[in-house]
């Protein structure tokens, strides 16, 4: 046992244990331990040097858990059950609560069953591990739901889970053991969330055999590692719930000084600049398409202070997430995605494409999105799949201006709700996309609810309360929503050109923290920052919207 903050054990229980499998510790301090191989459960009350048996079983438990109701569960691999008993009554009495005692793979049965957990409603879920699933059994109920597996609703292939866990929203992580990575339920499916590289081994991002898995109070996750006998720590990032860019709250009133910085010009980001990204700590990032490579400026800096390339021949493209990972779009002739993990020299391919990403966007859900304006549509991948799967999520592969078709699709944007926003240039219009739906609605343009006519957009972005911010491409200006409709923020001299006020076929916009626009100025070869004027609002506040587990 470790007291919290402390390196070394200060306690060991120890008594005529033969083999423990599993341990479950109550509120009050109580400790449970498993000694199957002698028929029993004991106890240990608090600070006590001895036990007392509270339940004879007939296998070993390779799950152990105790109840709100002070029920004990016992998961018994071997003989395929899952039995309970009260820990009121008769160590001698126990019943079955799950399977049958032999093994099978239907809704009444279990196969090597492991890891265990009762939720608040008594809800019993099981690591049926031979079935590659986990079984989900209502209060009572004998015949079980397959939640997580192959034949679950949502399909999500496991090997061999040993251990099952629940979050304080009902949210699934799993020990999917022969996998060697933890994942995790959400609101959108499944995804890794540790050793997520397809291969087991012994670096620091790698899980050679998992077991079980549980949490500290502050969200980090300890691992027990079978084959390693060691007890590996992962800390939770704090700021990973929260989006890796700035979504600034501003008033409807809020606007910019017309007249543009320039923050870099063709000497640095060379010709035809399009891509950029700003993360909340103002690093500034965009693709310099003629020399093939990313330019890094970290908060403060008027020149670049580093520079990422490699095998590129076609920049177009890049998203960074909140842990510094960078995304590029790696299309001619390479036709994949490339990221950089944070401070890395190399890259690893995460997606083939099969046309550049005019749009690049990686959600909450590490899942990458790609714009593909050649093809007409938006792809999608997950991070926890193979590089060559991905899944059309906008579009139908041919122009059109119908509600489920796109016309030379560019910049992408997906909200907290995994809802995907549009930039449907050729068609003169914003469409968004609630998930899962391939309908999408009009939301900026002639046939937009508020009708506003747009020009080829090519950027679309959100603030904190979800109002667009679109380039208008061909009408060199950078146009918003508000609570009355649409209006003109910068750029706003009905004519393209290269003065300070002015933009020449704009790109893509990005926020800093203190709300300044960055524009990449493509046929100006520059980037332009328009200054927020803080009395603009009388009440101005910037904030990023913060998630939870």
């Amino acid at each position: 046992m470790w007291p919290a903050g402390s390196a070394i054990p200060t306690r060991n229980i120890t008594g005529s244990l033969n083999g423990p499998f599993s341990v479950f510790v109550t509120a009050n301090g109580d400790v449970y331990v498993d000694n199957g191989y002698k028929g029993r459960v004991r106890k240990w009350t608090l600070n006590a040097t001895t036990s007392v048996t509270v339940m004879y079983v007939s296998d070993v438990c390779y799950g152990l858990f105790v109840d709100m109701n002070n029920t004990i569960y016992c998961s018994q691999a071997h003989t395929n059950v899952v039995v309970a008993s009260s820990l009121d009554g008769n160590a001698n009495s126990s019943k079955i609560v799950a399977g049958n005692g032999s093994s099978g793979s239907t809704s009444n049965m279990l196969y090597f069953p492991m890891g265990i957990f009762v939720d608040i409603n008594f809800n019993l879920y099981v690591a049926d591990s031979d079935n590659n699933r986990i079984q989900f059994f209502k209060y009572g109920q004998m015949d079980g739901t397959t939640v997580v597996g192959e034949e679950a609703s949502v399909s999500f292939a496991l090997r061999n889970p040993t251990s099952i866990v629940l979050d304080a929203n009902s949210d699934l992580f799993i020990v999917d053991s022969y996998n060697t990575r933890i994942v995790r339920s959400s609101s959108t499916g499944f995804r890794c969330v540790i050793g997520c590289t397809n291969a087991g081994g012994s670096n620091s991002d790698q899980l050679p055999y998992p077991w079980a898995l549980a949490f500290d109070s502050y969200g980090n996750i300890f691992v027990s590692d079978y084959s390693k006998n060691q007890l590996l720590k992962f800390i939770f990032t704090t700021n990973s719930c929260e989006p890796s860019f700035n979504q600034p709250e501003l008033c409807p009133t809020a606007s910019w000084n017309l007249n543009a910085i320039t923050f870099a010009d063709n000497s640095t980001v060379g010709l035809f600049p399009r891509s950029i990204f700003i993360d909340i700590n103002n690093t500034v990032y965009v693709v310099d398409r003629t020399h093939g490579f990313v330019q890094v400026w970290l908060d403060g800096n008027i020149i670049p202070t580093r520079n990422i390339s490699g095998n590129f021949t076609s920049l177009n493209n890049l998203f960074v997430t909140i842990n510094g990972d960078i995304y590029v779009d790696n299309n001619y002739p390479n036709g994949r995605i490339d990221k950089w993990s944070y401070n890395d020299t190399t890259s690893v391919t995460v997606m083939y494409v099969s046309a550049r990403c005019d749009g690049l966007f990686v959600d909450m859900n590490n899942t990458i999105y790609c714009s593909q304006s050649e093809t007409h549509i938006i792809v999608a991948s997950s991070p926890d799949g193979n590089a060559n799967s991905s899944t059309i999520v906008a579009g139908t592969g041919s122009s059109g201006s119908t509600s489920d078709m796109l016309d030379s699709p560019t910049g992408i944007f997906v909200d907290i709700n995994f809802n995907l926003y549009v930039a449907d240039s050729e068609n003169d219009r914003i469409q968004f996309f609630k998930y899962g739906q391939m309908d999408g609605m009009t939301v900026a343009g002639v046939e937009a609810p508020v009708s506003f006519a747009l020009s080829n957009p090519t950027s679309i972005v959100l603030d904190a309360d979800n109002y667009l911010f679109i380039v208008d491409s061909n009408n060199n200006r950078i146009v918003r929503s508000d609570p009355t409709g649409f209006r003109c923020l910068v750029g706003c001299t009905d004519a393209g050109g290269s003065d300070s006020d002015q933009l020449r076929y704009p790109w893509a916009l990005a926020f800093d923290s203190y709300g300044n626009i960055f524009v990449t100025d493509e046929y100006n070869n520059r980037i332009q920052k328009f200054i927020f004027q803080t009395n603009s609002c009388v009440h101005e506040s910037w904030h990023i919207p913060s998630g939870i587990i």
